[in-house]
């Protein structure tokens, strides 16, 4: 979570970057070491016992923790007004937050981001400054469409950090490039684009797999596990487990 927010204007320039504050990463080690000692304290007086340096340490570990939630504050109003002001159509991906934070390893770099406050802000001072704002749909695949060709990926990587056309050979950061499409979105549920479909590469000892095809071979497994019902039985509705790509 290095970058908060990229921002493309469609002109063809660099897109704005807006790091990320990590305030809590940066409180993290006072924090720990306030807790150790709170737990010693606990450990050696007992819980029940009231204590003064106690509670001066639980005072301090309260400030730590306002602390980072004023930088991130701090640093969202002040990225969203600069976004805000300049005026025209501001359009935002809405994610999935909480399917993001069931992954252990991101959830608190996720939730020390505070994505869903900045959009918030965003939303209210694009009405105070006269810009329109629009929510993309959560499942648009901005990440995965090339914006040259308007070729879909079938699986992407969350370490690829670079995003690469297997129609077009076109190469460009993955955010920048989820920006531009963005950027170019016009409401439309479907896109007209067009799939890379490719053969299962050889994977050769030590070599990188290919992912394109992996989904594709998943759904075709889960349609042919499916049991077809008698025609005696009346027709019902089956609910198969979802096969399809997570964006």
């Amino acid at each position: 979570m290095k970058t908060l927010a990229t921002v493309s204007d469609g002109s063809g320039n660099a897109p704005d970057l807006y790091a990320n504050p990590a305030a809590l990463h940066s409180e993290l080690r006072a924090i720990r070491r306030l807790d150790k000692a709170i737990a010693r304290s606990r450990n050696t007086h007992g819980k029940e016992n009231h204590s003064k340096r106690r509670d001066r340490k639980y005072a301090k570990r309260q400030r730590a923790y306002d602390n980072a939630a004023h930088i991130r504050n701090d640093h969202h109003h002040q990225a969203t007004a600069q976004i805000a002001k300049r005026g025209g159509t501001v359009k935002v991906e809405t994610l999935n937050v909480v399917g993001m934070k069931h992954n252990r390893r991101l959830a608190r770099a996720i939730s020390d981001a505070g994505m869903s406050e900045f959009v918030r802000q965003l939303e209210y001072k694009c009405a105070w400054h006269g810009a329109g704002f629009v929510r993309l749909d959560r499942w648009y695949p901005s990440s995965k469409t090339c914006n040259r060709c308007g070729a879909v990926k079938q699986s992407l990587l969350l370490s690829e950090r670079t995003y690469r056309c297997n129609r077009c050979g076109f190469e460009c950061d993955r955010d920048e490039n989820a920006a531009r499409n963005i950027q170019a979105y016009t409401g439309h549920s479907e896109p007209a684009r067009h799939r890379n479909e490719f053969p299962r590469p050889a994977r050769s000892a030590g070599g990188e797999m290919d992912v394109e095809t992996c989904k594709p071979h998943r759904r075709e497994a889960c349609a042919r596990s499916v049991k077809r019902l008698p025609d005696s039985q009346p027709p019902c509705s089956v609910i198969a487990p979802d096969c399809g790509r997570l964006a």
